[in-house]
């Protein structure tokens, strides 16, 4: 006998909490808790504030893995939300982070004259025509997350000695994909075998 399929009042299917009420499941649950969780935050005080997020960053300390996969997660589900948050800290501290970034400059002025050197023997000038020719191949979604952008990734980094303007090593990447690859190889981001085989033998 097949068992009865049930559905919360949201149409939670197949998250259904045993003894609940009728229309809570585990996804109502955890949706409540993050809405509770953020008014109680808003309810403390500064002092309660300070001891709640020093109690937080000791946790994350403690546990760096949990924490990675954890925010990870979260923010690959809540995508927009993330972007979003993201958009309003930069309008409302554009003057301070456009500070912090000219002070790393100075600080990393052998960093950013080593990665233009690379740039320059590597041929990094990317012409119109050549982007669009990635972006007609490719199409106009990230090749690591499908989403929309503008953006190019060097499939082989220019710090391991990857051609700049070939069109072989050129494929839409977002910025955030772009970030998290950095000047590792390809399969970091895709992480199948046969990448890694296809890279071996070429």
């Amino acid at each position: 006998m097949v068992a009865k399929q049930r559905y919360c009042a949201k149409a939670h299917h197949d998250t259904w909490i045993v003894g609940r009420q009728k229309g809570h499941c585990r996804v109502c649950r955890s949706e409540n808790e993050s809405k509770n969780s953020r008014k109680r935050y808003a309810a403390m005080t500064v002092e309660e504030k300070d001891i709640y997020l020093t109690r937080q960053r000791v946790w994350q300390e403690a546990n760096k893995e949990t924490h990675r996969v954890t925010s990870q997660r979260w923010k690959e589900e809540h995508r927009e939300e993330t972007r979003a948050t993201g958009r309003r800290y930069y309008a409302a501290h554009r003057e301070q982070l456009l500070a912090q970034h000219r002070i790393w400059e100075q600080n990393n002025k052998d960093f950013l004259l080593k990665r233009s050197n690379i740039r320059r023997r590597s041929g990094a000038r990317l012409h119109k025509q050549d982007y669009q020719d990635v972006i007609n191949y490719y199409g106009s979604d990230c090749v690591y997350c499908n989403l929309e952008t503008t953006g190019i990734d060097h499939l082989i980094p220019l710090a391991k000695g990857g051609l700049g303007a070939d069109f072989c090593n050129l494929a839409p990447c977002c910025p955030r994909c772009n970030s998290v690859k950095g000047t590792r190889p390809i399969w970091v981001m895709l992480g199948r075998e046969e990448v890694r085989q296809g890279v071996a033998t070429s």
